[in-house]
């Protein structure tokens, strides 16, 4: 009896044993699942956030793919945007303009239209242009389509540092519409108002950010012309027919010297009419420039005309100085396609993806 006890006894430990490792397995095997289950499900997620956010040209890896996302959805909202929505404030038309710009420059593209690319349309100094290939051939292809449409396109990048330049026809003449508010205010700050006319700033800004046509006629008036047409001749240009309402028509070889004329007296910030002028000028209207470049500090001025009228023309032009992370640079583009902001915001795009290609290759 006492045998058999301890048999049975032995027996029932043996079985809790196996039923406890059997448990024990299943438990494991169920966890397994489940920790697999929670991966698999990351794993789709992450595909899925990446698979979005590269729809939208956006992720570049899968370390960030989450926020990406977000950004993605956003940018989308903004590409679908009407530009002539006139109930835009400046703030959701520069926004969109930005976007849509941005979009257009870096459209996906087939290898045999990006060797289509005229690059002979396109000139090169001062650098080695291997390095941006690709991105003079998405320059050279918005260039084409807007002159295969009839106008006339003038653009020139110049970057401060090498003295490396990008252009197109950059002599090339168009409308300057109110474009030419920012050299003539950049003349005042430097040679007249700073030091006499401190009063007159209200009016300037309103010239400036709002690109008010009465305020310009105001300073005109005030301070005429002669003064300025000898200012722009030291900087290389001849800017003295402005017969028309203080108007005139100029390349974007004009244009950059203007503003690289303004560089060191805009970047050294050291006088109040520098701290002024800088700021009116990083906040105007419908600018390109400050659409496409969000994020870094710039200072520019678009102007824009709707059809021929005597001596005016139909136009979108902008220009002024970009504090890239790849390099400063001085940049006009100039065509007389008339309002068209994207047109425009898609050449300041390739030119400004060119110049990072460039100065980082």
């Amino acid at each position: 009896m006492e045998l058999t006890s301890v048999g049975a006894s032995l027996a029932a430990c043996l079985v809790a044993v196996v039923l406890f490792m059997v448990g024990s397995i299943s438990n494991a095997v169920a966890g397994s699942i489940e920790d697999a289950t929670v991966a698999q499900e990351e794993v789709d997620e992450t595909v899925g956030v990446v698979n979005d956010a590269q729809g939208e040209g956006l992720a570049d890896d899968t370390s960030t793919a989450t926020e990406t996302v977000a950004s993605a959805d956003e940018d989308q909202s903004l590409l679908d945007v009407d530009l002539t929505d006139e109930g835009l404030t400046d703030d959701e038309f520069k926004a969109a303009l930005g976007a849509q710009s941005r979009a257009a420059a870096a459209a996906v593209t087939s290898a045999d239209e990006l060797a289509s690319a005229d690059l002979g349309e396109i000139e090169v100094e001062g650098v080695d242009a291997s390095g941006a290939a690709t991105q003079l051939q998405r320059l050279a292809l918005a260039t084409s389509e807007l002159e295969g449409e009839g106008y006339t396109v003038s653009y020139e990048l110049v970057d401060v540092s090498t003295g490396a330049t990008i252009s197109h026809d950059s002599d090339a003449t168009v409308y300057s519409a109110s474009s030419i508010k920012a050299p003539y205010v950049l003349y005042l700050e430097q040679n007249v108002v700073g030091s006499n006319q401190a009063g007159m700033r209200e009016t300037i800004a309103e010239c400036i950010e709002n690109s008010d046509n009465d305020a310009y006629r105001t300073l005109h008036s005030t301070f005429g012309e002669s003064g300025f047409a000898s200012w722009v001749e030291a900087c290389g240009c001849d800017l003295s027919d402005l017969s028309y309402h203080y108007y005139t028509d100029y390349s974007a070889a004009d244009l950059v010297r203007i503003w690289t004329a303004s560089y060191d007296f805009l970047v050294g910030g050291r006088t109040d009419q520098a701290v002024f002028t800088a700021d009116i000028l990083s906040n105007t209207l419908k600018s390109p420039i400050a659409a496409v470049t969000d994020g870094v500090d710039s200072w520019s001025k678009a102007g824009w005309y709707p059809d021929a009228e005597s001596n005016a023309g139909p136009s979108t032009v902008d220009g002024g100085i970009v504090r890239a992370d790849s390099g400063d640079y001085v940049v006009a583009v100039l065509t007389d396609d008339p309002e068209d902001f994207l047109a425009v915001g898609t050449l300041v795009a390739c030119l400004d993806n060119a110049h990072t290609a460039l100065m980082t290759a």
